[in-house]
């Protein structure tokens, strides 16, 4: 499950899964974004994050439950996913965009373990945070050769949202946060960029 599953990290997590045989399911906002998930980036399925039924529409997506969880949200796509976690689960924290009281992040990753702990600890299921410096050393060359074989194979697709003008760039970055891109954000100051 990858929540954002259409956004700059969200595309290429789902991606990597598929291409070590995982089923995945994706989290999204619009039709637009399901059928671009499904279509152009290979999730197995898509689920609308606006659904009045969204944890009717994760449980029918995942019907064996959930084994690993990439989030970026937080949020009420968190507290729906989680009910699914099966035994021995595993969550990566990337982003919780969706979880900022006072617009605090660590306060927003704070609450959400305080509200899961107890549905974790029966589960066991493990959460680790995503800082991709800590891999850079480790995994740089590999998933640099990876990741641009399967790009030139056709394996990996890319979408990028780009935005005309750095005066454009406070407005993108408030429609980026509230799910308004496809793919990964980004600002063109000026012809030549």
């Amino acid at each position: 499950m990858v929540s954002a599953a259409t956004g700059g990290v969200g595309q290429i997590v789902g991606q990597l899964a598929k291409i070590r045989g995982c089923r995945v399911v994706g989290i999204v906002s619009t039709e637009e974004k399901m059928r671009v998930a499904r279509e152009d980036l290979g999730y197995d399925a898509a689920v609308s994050h606006l659904s009045p039924d969204l944890p009717g529409d994760l449980a029918k997506a995942c019907p064996d439950g959930v084994d690993v969880y990439f989030e970026n949200v937080g949020g009420r796509l968190f507290d729906a996913t989680a009910a699914l976690f099966n035994q021995g689960a595993r969550m990566t924290i990337c982003g919780l965009i969706g979880e900022r009281p006072d617009g605090s992040s660590a306060k927003g990753k704070a609450a959400l373990l305080a509200r899961s702990a107890d549905l974790r600890a029966a589960r066991n299921v493990t959460v680790n945070e995503h800082f991709v410096g800590d891999f850079v050393d480790s995994h740089f060359e590999r998933f640099l050769a990876d990741v641009s074989r399967w790009y030139a194979e056709g394996r990996i697709h890319y979408r990028e949202d780009i935005r005309d003008g750095i005066e454009n760039a406070p407005a993108a970055y408030i429609d980026m946060m509230q799910g308004g891109n496809l793919g990964k954000t980004m600002i063109r100051a000026s012809a030549e960029a």
